[in-house]
């Protein structure tokens, strides 16, 4: 029992003396309290969260990465309440601040427990990799609460899985640039688990009156044969008995998406979660001997970063179909899901001109799959557009 049991607590269950316990996040991108701040040092711009069921607050200076933030919440204390983990508390509450800005946020130790401070750290599977600096960010507080309100009125079962699908995007983003397969495998299963729950009910019809057909042919060839006479009732026996025992977990990953993908995230230009760092530049000159020129990193989405709405089904259809031979064969993504790294990988640039060399002169798309940081952008579109479905205003 971990974020969900501890907004429900909040709702009216904590009793008369709840307990209040306090921890230390990271975040490798800074955070603010938007919509507008004029001075980051002043003690408005400290408060992300200011109320119950969380407090949020910036306990260390500005430009100061990774940046620490305190969190404060509380749970019941009094004999008999349902027992809730406030180490899953906090590490889901960081999860979720990582869906929804894109920050790489991490819960590092409890500092307070009740009345007394007490440092007792978290073992996250993320630490111990590298973690490069992000842009700083305004966080609307407002928006916040209400996607942690939309998210406490879920089912539990979908309640469930939307908390296991912001755990994977969390391990995932904390691997990103340096286990690029698994971090590619924990985003897609990131949309299994919310999937398979919000579109359990999924029939192939859904998808169109041709659709069951279109997969039986696909799947069971010769099906037809089985078929004792033609009519609409054979087929709708003979279909029923194939697809008995299939869970469709492809096309309701394929739905949830065609579902829950904003428009805007097909006219982006900018990714301002993109590694930020200052770097320099040598230009030629008149003269001759260049002229280095400072720059800050471009937030700029190149053109393989970029997917129209008309492909992103058949781009995700094959992206599975690459998780399946990672999982069940052991065969590696593309390195080109590394393009749009600061350093783009020896082997990805080698893959790229042998692929181009192939297609003889063809237009072809490299990589056939959305990139990392691509598909890093659709997970958590995904997850805050369902989200924001559930709220009421």
């Amino acid at each position: 029992m971990g974020l969900l049991a501890a907004l429900r607590a909040n709702l009216g269950e904590l009793g008369e003396a709840p307990q209040e316990f306090e921890y230390r996040l990271l975040s490798w991108g800074e955070l603010y309290p938007g919509p507008a701040i004029v001075d980051l040092g002043s003690g408005a711009a400290r408060w992300i969260l200011a109320d119950w069921p969380f407090k949020l607050f910036r306990s260390s200076d500005p430009d100061q990465i990774p940046q620490r933030l305190c969190l404060q919440f509380r749970l019941p204390s009094e004999p008999g309440a349902k027992y809730i983990d406030y180490d899953r508390v906090a590490s889901e509450l960081a999860a979720f601040l990582s869906v929804v800005t894109r920050r790489r946020v991490v819960a590092e130790a409890m500092t307070r427990r009740g009345d007394l401070p007490e440092e007792h750290p978290i073992h996250l599977y993320g630490h111990s990799y590298w973690q490069p600096t992000q842009a700083p960010m305004l966080v609307d507080s407002r928006d916040v609460i209400r996607l942690l309100e939309a998210a406490r009125r879920l089912p539990e079962t979908i309640g469930t899985g939307l908390v296991l699908a912001l755990r994977l995007y969390h391990s995932a983003v904390q691997m990103l640039y340096s286990e690029t397969d698994m971090a590619y495998l924990l985003l897609m299963m990131s949309l299994e688990a919310v999937s398979g729950v919000v579109i359990a009910d999924y029939r192939l019809s859904d998808d169109g009156p041709l659709a069951e057909e279109e997969y039986l042919d696909n799947k069971f060839a010769g099906w037809k044969a089985l078929m004792q006479s033609d009519t609409a009732e054979e087929r709708k026996r003979i279909a029923a008995i194939l697809t008995a025992n299939e869970r469709f977990v492809k096309r309701k990953l394929l739905r949830f998406v065609r579902c829950y993908t904003p428009p805007q995230f097909f006219t982006q230009d900018l990714d301002d979660a993109k590694p930020d760092y200052v770097h320099s530049v040598v230009m030629p000159d008149p003269a001759g001997l260049g002229t280095e020129r400072v720059q800050r990193s471009s937030k700029r989405l190149g053109k393989a970063e970029r997917i129209d709405a008309g492909e992103l089904e058949s781009m995700l259809d094959t992206a599975y179909d690459r998780r399946s031979q990672f999982v069940h064969a052991g065969r590696p993504f593309p390195r080109g899901i590394a393009i749009g790294f600061p350093r783009i990988p020896g082997e990805c640039l080698e893959e790229m001109i042998n692929t181009f060399a192939h297609a003889g002169g063809h237009k072809v798309r490299y990589p056939a799959i959305p990139t990392l940081l691509t598909l890093d952008r659709l997970v958590s579109a995904c997850l805050i557009g369902y989200l924001r479905s559930q709220t009421t205003d």
